[in-house]
């Protein structure tokens, strides 16, 4: 075969791939190429749509509104561990009454459980790895009356219990090194808290409008 014969066929194949009329997959199998998805793709399962990391780990990214009652986060999804909760992902879940986060999940997005105006109680796990409650995570939860935060917390993110009005004590893990902006505003029901001297950051007006609040302990 001549070296200009060979040159004009690199160019044809070339061009043809290019222009997508030739596909290397029809040359060697298709199955043998695999392409990657520029993003994750969202999947469904039962009252849960999700995603799947690069590590192989679910996201929750979204929950059916019609949940109701008490539930536990769901351990594995699609096969895939499940270790984050996203941005969103339940609010407006109004019909929750019982939330438990098991010990896999490591993130709870921003405004998680927002305006899951019947969620009476969330339970941690007690091997939790969480240390952010990151911002309006159970904001307007407004019938939350009990929460045992995760030991190892470091931060309470802002507005993450505002408006909880049913909310009558918290205990503040001993790691927590702050509390953010307006983080327990208008907790109207709210009578002690404890406050762990470790704490280096209390964001503004973070207890303001608690008006039942007779006992701050430090």
């Amino acid at each position: 075969m001549s070296d200009m014969f060979k040159r004009v066929t690199s160019v044809v194949l070339a061009v043809l791939i290019l222009t997508g009329t030739f596909s290397i997959g029809g040359l060697i199998g298709a199955k043998d190429i695999f392409v990657p998805d520029a993003q994750a793709a969202e999947a469904i399962d039962g009252y849960f749509t999700y995603e799947i990391d690069g590590s192989g780990n679910a996201t929750i990214t979204k929950c059916d509104p019609s949940v109701s009652g008490e539930f536990s986060i769901p351990p594995t999804l699609g096969g895939c561990d499940v270790t984050a909760i996203g941005d969103n992902a339940f609010a407006n879940c109004d019909k929750i009454t019982y939330v438990y986060i098991h010990e896999l999940i490591t993130r709870i997005g921003q405004g998680a459980f927002q305006d899951c105006n019947n969620l009476e109680k969330v339970e941690f796990s007690k091997n939790s790895e969480i240390i952010d409650i990151e911002n309006y995570t159970f904001h307007y939860c407004r019938k939350l009356t009990d929460i045992n935060l995760p030991d190892g917390l470091l931060s309470i993110g802002d507005y993450a219990f505002g408006n909880c009005q049913a909310l009558k004590e918290i205990k503040i893990p001993d790691t927590t090194e702050a509390i953010g902006y307006e983080a327990f505003y208008y907790c109207t029901s709210l009578e002690s808290i404890e406050i762990p001297n470790i704490v280096a950051s209390i964001g503004e007006y973070a207890f303001y409008g608690c008006t039942s609040l007779t006992s701050i302990t430090i």
